[in-house]
């Protein structure tokens, strides 16, 4: 797991669509296909549910999203924005950090250690 701090975090909360997809589009350390395949379809489909409403990830979904990094997350919200031409990007970037925040608080306060849980 990443502990290091994305050299994206001071754009990424900007929450501006445009310079969010630029900045992530140029990382070349994972690709958005390593990003899909560390969550599960069960935690994927929570996400779905998640962005569209004012629920958040159980716990063990929560794991996952942070063990996958906060830069995955944020490429995947970014892909999500480009295949669903209805969104708001704003309101659905917006979601995306709440919902990070929530997990990593989540994660921390159940001190949930990733070496510790099994899948």
């Amino acid at each position: 797991m990443e502990n290091a701090v994305s050299p994206f975090k001071d754009k990424v909360s900007k929450l501006d669509p445009e310079i969010l997809e630029n900045d992530l589009s140029s990382s070349s350390e994972k690709t958005l296909d390593d990003c899909r395949e560390g969550l599960s379809f069960k935690c994927v489909m929570e996400l779905l549910v998640c962005f569209t409403g004012t629920l958040y990830p159980l716990d063990e979904c929560c794991l996952e999203i942070v063990e996958n990094g906060k830069l995955c997350h944020n490429m995947l919200a970014v892909d999500t924005i480009k295949r669903q031409g209805k969104l708001n990007p704003s309101k659905f970037l917006s979601r995306n950090q709440q919902i990070w925040k929530f997990c990593a608080q989540a994660v921390s306060t159940t001190q949930m250690a990733p070496s510790a849980v099994v899948f």
